[in-house]
C-alpha cells in the first residue's frame, strides 16, 4: 500500500524536476500518436460519427483541460504566470470541448480554433513542448492525450461544419485573441502565447516584434489550413463523382 501511496506521489508530484531530460521514447509515442489519430480523423467518414459520442469526445477534452488548468493552479506559487488558459491549444481545448458538448460547432470562433489547432496540436505532438518533469508525470499523459484528442475533433470539427471563414474574419478574430493576451502578459509580467518572447528557436527575432509575429503566424496557419481543406473536399468530391460515374457504365 505504501508503494502504491508513493507512486502516485511521484506521479502527481509539484515540484518540477531540476535534471528534467525526457525520455526519448515520449518522442516517438508523440510521433506515433500523431500518425494513428490523423489517419483516423481524415477518414471519409468521420463526418458520419454519431453526435452523441462526439459530445462524450468534446467533455473529456473538456474536462481534462480543466482539471490540469486546475492542477496548475494548484501547485504554482504564482499561477497567475503560466497556469491560466491562455495557450492558443488550452483556449482551442476548451473551446472546441464545450462547442461539441453542446453541439455547436459552426461558429466562426470553433472553427477558427479547429482549423489552428490541426496544425498547432499536430506540431505539439511532433516536436513536444512539456512542463520540466521526468517521466512518468501527469503531464507527460495529459499533454500526449490533450493534444491527440484536439486533432481528432478539430478534424470533425472542419470536415463537418461547414464554415469557411473569409480573410477578413480570420483578421478580426486573430486581433480579438491576441491582443487581449498581450495586455495580460504586461499586466501580469506573463508570456502567453510567446507575445512577449518567442521561443528561443525563433530568437532571431526582437522581442518587440514577438505579438506582431504570433499574430502574422496565426492568421498564415488559418488561412493555409483552411485552403488545404477546400482543396482535399474538391479531390475527395472529385473521386466520388467518378466513381459513382464508374458504376453507372
Amino acid at each position: 500500500m505504501e508503494n502504491i501511496v508513493n507512486s502516485l506521489h511521484y506521479f502527481f508530484r509539484a515540484a518540477e524536476d531540476s535534471n528534467c531530460n525526457q525520455n526519448k521514447y515520449v518522442l516517438l509515442v508523440g510521433i506515433f500518436v500523431w500518425a494513428v489519430v490523423f489517419f483516423i480523423s481524415y477518414k471519409k467518414d468521420i463526418k458520419q460519427l454519431n453526435k452523441t459520442f462526439m459530445r462524450v469526445m468534446g467533455f473529456i477534452l473538456l474536462s481534462l483541460q480543466l482539471a490540469i488548468t486546475i492542477w496548475l493552479f494548484t501547485i504554482r506559487s504564482n499561477p497567475l504566470e503560466d497556469a491560466l488558459p491562455l495557450y492558443f491549444c488550452r483556449m482551442s481545448s476548451i473551446t472546441i470541448g464545450f462547442s461539441l458538448m453542446i453541439y455547436k460547432i459552426k461558429g466562426k470562433v470553433v472553427n477558427f480554433f479547429a482549423l489552428f489547432s490541426i496544425f498547432g496540436a499536430s506540431i505539439a505532438l511532433l516536436v513536444p513542448d512539456m512542463e520540466s518533469y521526468n517521466f512518468p508525470h501527469i503531464t507527460t499523459f495529459s499533454y500526449i492525450l490533450i493534444h491527440s484528442m484536439l486533432i481528432f475533433e478539430s478534424m470533425y470539427v472542419v470536415r463537418t461544419s461547414g464554415v469557411n471563414l473569409s480573410k477578413n474574419s480570420i483578421i478580426k478574430i486573430t486581433a480579438g485573441i491576441v491582443i487581449p493576451i498581450h495586455i495580460i502578459n504586461i499586466l501580469l509580467n506573463s508570456n502567453y502565447s510567446y507575445t512577449m518572447q518567442l521561443p528561443s528557436i525563433l530568437g532571431i527575432i526582437p522581442r518587440e516584434f514577438s505579438a506582431l509575429f504570433i499574430a502574422a503566424t496565426t492568421f498564415s496557419i488559418v488561412v493555409i489550413v483552411q485552403l488545404f481543406k477546400n482543396a482535399g473536399d474538391e479531390i475527395r468530391e472529385s473521386v466520388a463523382e467518378k466513381f459513382e460515374l464508374g458504376k453507372r457504365v
